[in-house]
Protein backbone atom coordinates (compact mmCIF):
# COMPACT_ATOMS: atom_id res chain seq x y z
CA UNK A 1 0.00 0.00 0.00
CA UNK A 2 1.48 3.97 -1.11
CA UNK A 3 1.23 5.83 2.24
CA UNK A 4 -0.10 9.55 1.49
CA UNK A 5 3.45 10.46 3.61
CA UNK A 6 5.58 8.59 0.92
CA UNK A 7 3.92 10.40 -1.63
CA UNK A 8 4.32 13.64 -0.02
CA UNK A 9 8.17 13.24 0.25
CA UNK A 10 8.35 12.25 -3.66
CA UNK A 11 6.94 15.52 -4.52
CA UNK A 12 9.11 17.45 -2.02
CA UNK A 13 12.40 15.85 -3.76
CA UNK A 14 11.22 16.43 -6.97
CA UNK A 15 10.78 20.31 -6.38
CA UNK A 16 13.96 20.42 -4.61
CA UNK A 17 15.60 18.85 -7.76
CA UNK A 18 14.55 21.53 -9.94
CA UNK A 19 17.20 24.63 -11.06
CA UNK A 20 16.34 28.06 -9.94
CA UNK A 21 15.50 30.86 -11.96
CA UNK A 22 18.16 32.69 -13.65
CA UNK A 23 17.36 36.25 -14.75
CA UNK A 24 17.53 35.98 -18.80
CA UNK A 25 20.40 38.39 -20.33
CA UNK A 26 19.62 40.49 -23.24
CA UNK A 27 19.97 38.04 -25.92
CA UNK A 28 18.85 35.04 -23.46
CA UNK A 29 14.84 34.73 -22.57
CA UNK A 30 14.06 35.02 -18.73
CA UNK A 31 12.65 31.92 -16.67
CA UNK A 32 9.31 33.46 -16.14
CA UNK A 33 8.40 33.42 -20.03
CA UNK A 34 11.02 30.56 -21.19
CA UNK A 35 8.72 27.83 -22.43
CA UNK A 36 10.80 25.03 -21.23
CA UNK A 37 9.92 26.28 -17.51
CA UNK A 38 6.41 27.66 -18.02
CA UNK A 39 4.03 25.38 -16.25
CA UNK A 40 6.69 22.89 -15.22
CA UNK A 41 5.16 19.95 -13.29
CA UNK A 42 2.18 20.04 -14.56
CA UNK A 43 0.55 18.25 -17.99
CA UNK A 44 -3.08 18.40 -19.61
CA UNK A 45 -4.29 15.26 -19.53
CA UNK A 46 -5.70 13.56 -22.54
CA UNK A 47 -9.42 13.13 -21.66
CA UNK A 48 -11.52 10.47 -23.19
CA UNK A 49 -15.03 12.23 -24.03
CA UNK A 50 -17.14 9.07 -25.84
CA UNK A 51 -16.61 5.36 -26.44
CA UNK A 52 -17.83 3.94 -29.41
CA UNK A 53 -16.91 -0.32 -29.42
CA UNK A 54 -13.16 0.02 -29.77
CA UNK A 55 -13.15 3.67 -30.49
CA UNK A 56 -12.30 6.62 -28.45
CA UNK A 57 -12.65 10.39 -29.20
CA UNK A 58 -10.16 12.43 -26.94
CA UNK A 59 -10.16 15.53 -25.38
CA UNK A 60 -6.95 16.32 -27.88
CA UNK A 61 -8.72 14.68 -30.58
CA UNK A 62 -11.94 17.15 -30.20
CA UNK A 63 -9.70 20.26 -30.23
CA UNK A 64 -7.75 19.35 -33.44
CA UNK A 65 -11.09 18.65 -35.17
CA UNK A 66 -12.47 21.90 -34.08
CA UNK A 67 -9.35 23.58 -35.63
CA UNK A 68 -9.68 21.98 -38.79
CA UNK A 69 -13.70 23.44 -38.54
CA UNK A 70 -12.10 26.58 -37.55
CA UNK A 71 -10.07 27.09 -40.46
CA UNK A 72 -12.76 26.47 -42.85
CA UNK A 73 -15.89 28.46 -41.07
CA UNK A 74 -14.44 30.59 -38.26
CA UNK A 75 -16.15 29.90 -35.04
CA UNK A 76 -16.85 33.39 -33.30
CA UNK A 77 -18.54 33.09 -29.75
CA UNK A 78 -19.28 30.53 -27.06
CA UNK A 79 -22.74 28.98 -28.78
CA UNK A 80 -20.57 28.59 -32.25
CA UNK A 81 -18.30 26.44 -30.45
CA UNK A 82 -20.94 24.28 -28.01
CA UNK A 83 -22.68 23.63 -31.84
CA UNK A 84 -19.48 22.71 -33.88
CA UNK A 85 -18.16 20.60 -30.86
CA UNK A 86 -21.91 18.59 -31.20
CA UNK A 87 -21.62 18.28 -34.56
CA UNK A 88 -17.97 16.47 -34.12
CA UNK A 89 -18.90 14.34 -31.48
CA UNK A 90 -22.32 13.00 -33.66
CA UNK A 91 -20.64 13.07 -36.53
CA UNK A 92 -17.58 11.06 -34.60
CA UNK A 93 -20.33 8.33 -33.86
CA UNK A 94 -22.22 8.15 -36.38
CA UNK A 95 -18.14 7.05 -38.25
CA UNK A 96 -17.21 4.88 -36.08
CA UNK A 97 -20.51 2.63 -36.40
CA UNK A 98 -20.28 2.53 -40.08
CA UNK A 99 -16.46 1.75 -39.56
CA UNK A 100 -17.74 -1.24 -37.40
CA UNK A 101 -20.60 -2.32 -40.08
CA UNK A 102 -17.77 -2.61 -42.07
CA UNK A 103 -15.59 -4.57 -40.23
CA UNK A 104 -18.14 -7.17 -39.41
CA UNK A 105 -18.45 -7.85 -43.24
CA UNK A 106 -15.42 -9.66 -43.14
CA UNK A 107 -13.30 -8.20 -45.92
CA UNK A 108 -10.53 -9.87 -46.93
CA UNK A 109 -7.24 -7.65 -45.04
CA UNK A 110 -4.76 -8.25 -47.76
CA UNK A 111 -7.84 -6.87 -50.52
CA UNK A 112 -7.88 -4.01 -47.43
CA UNK A 113 -4.11 -3.15 -47.66
CA UNK A 114 -4.15 -3.01 -51.58
CA UNK A 115 -7.02 -0.56 -51.79
CA UNK A 116 -4.91 1.47 -49.09
CA UNK A 117 -1.68 1.55 -50.45
CA UNK A 118 -3.27 2.33 -54.10
CA UNK A 119 -5.19 5.51 -52.84
CA UNK A 120 -2.21 6.63 -50.67
CA UNK A 121 -0.68 6.15 -53.90
CA UNK A 122 -2.85 8.21 -56.28
CA UNK A 123 -3.28 10.65 -53.27
CA UNK A 124 0.68 11.51 -53.47
CA UNK A 125 0.23 11.78 -57.33
CA UNK A 126 -2.18 14.40 -57.01
CA UNK A 127 -0.31 16.17 -54.63
CA UNK A 128 2.81 16.01 -57.15
CA UNK A 129 5.08 14.35 -54.93
CA UNK A 130 6.57 13.94 -51.28
CA UNK A 131 6.83 17.37 -50.81
CA UNK A 132 3.06 18.53 -51.55
CA UNK A 133 2.16 15.05 -49.81
CA UNK A 134 3.43 16.83 -46.23
CA UNK A 135 2.30 20.01 -46.84
CA UNK A 136 -1.26 18.65 -46.89
CA UNK A 137 -0.83 16.20 -44.07
CA UNK A 138 0.91 19.42 -42.27
CA UNK A 139 -2.16 21.39 -42.98
CA UNK A 140 -4.58 19.07 -41.62
CA UNK A 141 -2.41 18.32 -38.83
CA UNK A 142 -1.68 15.00 -39.77
CA UNK A 143 0.50 11.73 -39.75
CA UNK A 144 1.25 9.59 -42.82
CA UNK A 145 -0.22 6.92 -40.58
CA UNK A 146 -3.21 8.79 -39.09
CA UNK A 147 -4.07 9.36 -42.87
CA UNK A 148 -3.82 5.70 -43.48
CA UNK A 149 -6.07 4.85 -40.61
CA UNK A 150 -8.74 7.25 -42.32
CA UNK A 151 -8.27 5.92 -45.37
CA UNK A 152 -8.87 2.39 -44.29
CA UNK A 153 -11.91 3.41 -41.86
CA UNK A 154 -13.24 5.35 -45.41
CA UNK A 155 -13.20 2.17 -47.09
CA UNK A 156 -14.71 0.14 -44.33
CA UNK A 157 -17.39 2.62 -43.98
CA UNK A 158 -18.06 2.97 -47.88
CA UNK A 159 -18.29 -1.14 -47.88
CA UNK A 160 -21.00 -1.00 -45.15
CA UNK A 161 -22.39 1.80 -46.99
CA UNK A 162 -22.97 -0.14 -50.61
CA UNK A 163 -24.15 -3.20 -48.85
CA UNK A 164 -26.83 -1.03 -46.44
CA UNK A 165 -28.00 0.47 -49.83
CA UNK A 166 -27.44 -1.85 -53.07
CA UNK A 167 -25.62 1.62 -54.56
CA UNK A 168 -21.89 -0.03 -55.37
CA UNK A 169 -19.63 -2.90 -54.99
CA UNK A 170 -19.05 -4.93 -51.20
CA UNK A 171 -15.76 -6.15 -51.99
CA UNK A 172 -13.44 -7.57 -54.79
CA UNK A 173 -15.62 -10.07 -57.21
CA UNK A 174 -18.74 -8.96 -54.67
CA UNK A 175 -21.95 -7.48 -56.05
CA UNK A 176 -24.55 -5.66 -54.26
CA UNK A 177 -27.29 -7.24 -52.21
CA UNK A 178 -29.76 -5.15 -52.07
CA UNK A 179 -32.80 -4.50 -54.40
CA UNK A 180 -32.58 -1.00 -55.85
CA UNK A 181 -35.19 -1.42 -58.91
CA UNK A 182 -37.86 1.37 -59.38
CA UNK A 183 -41.17 -0.25 -60.03
CA UNK A 184 -42.64 1.79 -62.80
CA UNK A 185 -45.90 2.05 -60.26
CA UNK A 186 -44.55 3.81 -57.72
CA UNK A 187 -42.87 6.28 -60.80
CA UNK A 188 -46.19 7.34 -61.39
CA UNK A 189 -47.20 7.68 -57.64
CA UNK A 190 -44.44 9.94 -57.17
CA UNK A 191 -45.29 11.89 -60.02
CA UNK A 192 -48.63 12.17 -59.15
CA UNK A 193 -47.32 13.46 -55.26
CA UNK A 194 -45.62 16.27 -57.32
CA UNK A 195 -48.52 17.61 -59.65
CA UNK A 196 -50.91 17.75 -56.25
CA UNK A 197 -47.72 19.62 -54.19
CA UNK A 198 -46.44 22.31 -56.49
CA UNK A 199 -43.10 22.94 -55.06
CA UNK A 200 -42.04 19.28 -55.59
CA UNK A 201 -42.29 19.88 -59.65
CA UNK A 202 -38.57 21.46 -59.66
CA UNK A 203 -37.15 18.37 -58.67
CA UNK A 204 -38.46 16.90 -61.91
CA UNK A 205 -37.50 20.33 -63.76
CA UNK A 206 -40.29 21.52 -63.82
CA UNK A 207 -41.60 24.79 -61.59
CA UNK A 208 -44.99 25.50 -59.87
CA UNK A 209 -47.06 29.06 -60.24
CA UNK A 210 -44.62 31.76 -59.50
CA UNK A 211 -44.81 36.01 -59.32
CA UNK A 212 -42.83 38.68 -60.54
CA UNK A 213 -42.64 41.27 -57.53
CA UNK A 214 -41.10 44.93 -57.73
CA UNK A 215 -40.95 46.26 -53.91
CA UNK A 216 -39.14 49.18 -52.14
CA UNK A 217 -37.59 49.23 -48.79
CA UNK A 218 -38.03 52.28 -47.09
CA UNK A 219 -36.19 53.22 -43.26
CA UNK A 220 -39.47 53.04 -40.92
CA UNK A 221 -37.68 55.99 -38.60
CA UNK A 222 -35.90 58.25 -41.03
CA UNK A 223 -34.89 60.39 -38.75
CA UNK A 224 -37.90 62.29 -37.69
CA UNK A 225 -39.87 59.52 -35.97
CA UNK A 226 -42.10 56.96 -37.09
CA UNK A 227 -44.90 59.09 -38.19
CA UNK A 228 -42.66 60.89 -40.51
CA UNK A 229 -41.63 57.47 -42.04
CA UNK A 230 -45.41 56.17 -42.54
CA UNK A 231 -46.26 59.66 -44.39
CA UNK A 232 -43.35 59.24 -46.69
CA UNK A 233 -44.84 55.51 -47.56
CA UNK A 234 -47.82 56.50 -47.86
CA UNK A 235 -46.78 59.20 -49.94
CA UNK A 236 -44.60 57.10 -52.76
CA UNK A 237 -47.57 54.46 -52.41
CA UNK A 238 -49.69 56.96 -53.62
CA UNK A 239 -47.75 58.09 -56.43
CA UNK A 240 -47.40 54.65 -57.48
CA UNK A 241 -51.09 54.18 -57.82
CA UNK A 242 -50.92 56.80 -59.85
CA UNK A 243 -49.09 55.54 -62.65
CA UNK A 244 -45.42 57.36 -61.57
CA UNK A 245 -42.50 54.47 -63.06
CA UNK A 246 -41.86 52.36 -59.33
CA UNK A 247 -38.40 51.93 -60.68
CA UNK A 248 -37.49 55.69 -60.30
CA UNK A 249 -38.67 55.88 -57.24
CA UNK A 250 -36.63 52.69 -56.05
CA UNK A 251 -33.74 54.39 -57.56
CA UNK A 252 -34.93 57.71 -55.30
CA UNK A 253 -36.10 56.58 -52.20
CA UNK A 254 -34.89 52.53 -51.75
CA UNK A 255 -32.56 52.04 -48.00
CA UNK A 256 -31.72 48.64 -49.58
CA UNK A 257 -28.40 48.97 -51.92
CA UNK A 258 -28.82 45.52 -53.66
CA UNK A 259 -32.50 46.26 -54.22
CA UNK A 260 -31.91 49.77 -55.29
CA UNK A 261 -29.72 48.18 -58.22
CA UNK A 262 -32.41 46.00 -59.65
CA UNK A 263 -35.26 48.98 -59.91
CA UNK A 264 -37.32 47.10 -57.09
CA UNK A 265 -37.91 43.79 -59.27
CA UNK A 266 -37.36 40.12 -58.37
CA UNK A 267 -36.62 36.99 -59.60
CA UNK A 268 -39.59 34.30 -59.94
CA UNK A 269 -40.98 33.49 -56.90
CA UNK A 270 -42.53 30.20 -56.04
CA UNK A 271 -46.28 31.09 -55.09
CA UNK A 272 -46.35 28.43 -52.25
CA UNK A 273 -42.71 29.62 -50.89
CA UNK A 274 -43.86 33.05 -50.70
CA UNK A 275 -46.90 31.98 -48.49
CA UNK A 276 -44.68 30.07 -46.05
CA UNK A 277 -42.03 32.38 -45.61
CA UNK A 278 -43.21 35.41 -45.95
CA UNK A 279 -47.18 35.56 -45.16
CA UNK A 280 -47.75 39.33 -45.83
CA UNK A 281 -47.17 39.36 -49.36
CA UNK A 282 -48.17 35.91 -49.73
CA UNK A 283 -51.70 36.86 -48.49
CA UNK A 284 -51.24 40.15 -50.80
CA UNK A 285 -50.18 38.08 -53.81
CA UNK A 286 -53.10 35.34 -53.37
CA UNK A 287 -55.43 38.12 -54.32
CA UNK A 288 -53.96 40.49 -56.41
CA UNK A 289 -54.04 40.98 -60.11
CA UNK A 290 -50.90 42.43 -62.33
CA UNK A 291 -50.47 46.01 -61.51
CA UNK A 292 -51.66 45.87 -58.37
CA UNK A 293 -49.98 47.92 -55.51
CA UNK A 294 -49.98 45.99 -51.67
CA UNK A 295 -50.30 48.52 -48.50
CA UNK A 296 -47.56 49.93 -46.55
CA UNK A 297 -46.12 46.17 -44.86
CA UNK A 298 -43.97 46.52 -42.03
CA UNK A 299 -40.84 44.17 -42.31
CA UNK A 300 -37.58 43.38 -40.04
CA UNK A 301 -34.71 42.61 -41.55
CA UNK A 302 -32.12 39.69 -40.78
CA UNK A 303 -30.36 42.18 -38.24
CA UNK A 304 -33.53 43.48 -36.61
CA UNK A 305 -33.80 46.70 -38.51
CA UNK A 306 -37.06 48.14 -39.03
CA UNK A 307 -38.54 48.92 -42.58
CA UNK A 308 -41.50 49.87 -44.58
CA UNK A 309 -42.21 47.90 -47.86
CA UNK A 310 -44.26 48.25 -50.80
CA UNK A 311 -45.14 45.74 -52.93
CA UNK A 312 -46.52 45.73 -56.21
CA UNK A 313 -47.02 42.31 -58.42
CA UNK A 314 -45.75 42.70 -61.60
CA UNK A 315 -46.63 39.12 -63.39
CA UNK A 316 -47.87 36.22 -62.98
CA UNK A 317 -46.29 32.52 -64.31
CA UNK A 318 -48.28 29.57 -64.86
CA UNK A 319 -46.92 26.50 -63.19
CA UNK A 320 -44.80 24.21 -65.74
CA UNK A 321 -45.31 20.24 -65.83
CA UNK A 322 -43.26 17.90 -67.43
CA UNK A 323 -44.46 14.90 -68.97
CA UNK A 324 -43.99 11.74 -67.56
CA UNK A 325 -43.43 10.37 -70.94
CA UNK A 326 -40.51 12.53 -71.00
CA UNK A 327 -37.32 9.92 -70.12
CA UNK A 328 -35.69 13.28 -68.37
CA UNK A 329 -38.49 13.04 -65.99
CA UNK A 330 -38.91 9.21 -65.60
CA UNK A 331 -34.63 9.52 -64.21
CA UNK A 332 -35.41 12.65 -61.91
CA UNK A 333 -37.83 10.70 -60.43
CA UNK A 334 -35.70 7.08 -60.54
CA UNK A 335 -32.99 8.91 -58.75
CA UNK A 336 -34.89 10.57 -56.19
CA UNK A 337 -36.86 7.43 -55.57
CA UNK A 338 -33.09 5.36 -55.08
CA UNK A 339 -31.96 8.42 -52.68
CA UNK A 340 -34.66 8.30 -50.31
CA UNK A 341 -34.90 4.80 -50.23
CA UNK A 342 -30.36 4.58 -49.91
CA UNK A 343 -31.41 7.23 -47.01
CA UNK A 344 -33.87 4.89 -45.27
CA UNK A 345 -31.81 1.94 -45.69
CA UNK A 346 -29.47 3.62 -44.18
CA UNK A 347 -31.03 5.04 -41.31
CA UNK A 348 -32.01 1.46 -40.78
CA UNK A 349 -28.52 0.06 -40.95
CA UNK A 350 -27.52 2.60 -38.23
CA UNK A 351 -30.21 1.26 -35.67
CA UNK A 352 -29.27 -2.40 -36.32
CA UNK A 353 -25.30 -1.12 -35.29
CA UNK A 354 -26.63 0.90 -32.15
CA UNK A 355 -28.21 -2.38 -30.91
CA UNK A 356 -25.03 -4.01 -31.04
CA UNK A 357 -22.50 -1.20 -30.24
CA UNK A 358 -21.50 -0.60 -27.02
CA UNK A 359 -21.64 3.55 -26.47
CA UNK A 360 -20.96 5.88 -24.16
CA UNK A 361 -22.34 8.49 -22.51
CA UNK A 362 -25.99 7.34 -23.47
CA UNK A 363 -27.29 10.83 -24.90
CA UNK A 364 -24.50 10.11 -27.67
CA UNK A 365 -26.43 7.46 -28.50
CA UNK A 366 -28.61 7.69 -32.26
CA UNK A 367 -32.70 7.95 -32.18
Amino acid sequence: MIHVASVLLVLVSAGRQQPSAQPGGPNQPSAASSPSTRGEGWKDLDLVLQIVNEQKLTSKAMLRELARLNRTNPITNEGERREAERQVRSQNVQDALRVQGGQDLGIDPAQLDRQVKDMMRRMQERFQGSAGMSAYLANRDRTLNEEQELTRDAIYATIWDNHITGQGSTGEGARPSRDAFVRPGYLTYLYRQCLEHPELLQMIGGSGPSVVLQQIFLEADPGGGEETGHTLAEDLRRRIVEGEDMGDIVENYDAARTNKQKRGMTEPLLESRLRELDPPVGAFVAEAQPGDVSEVIPFSSKDKKQYLRIVRLVERRPAVIPSLSSLEVQTKLTDRIRDDLADWRRAEGIQNLVKASYIWPPDLIPR
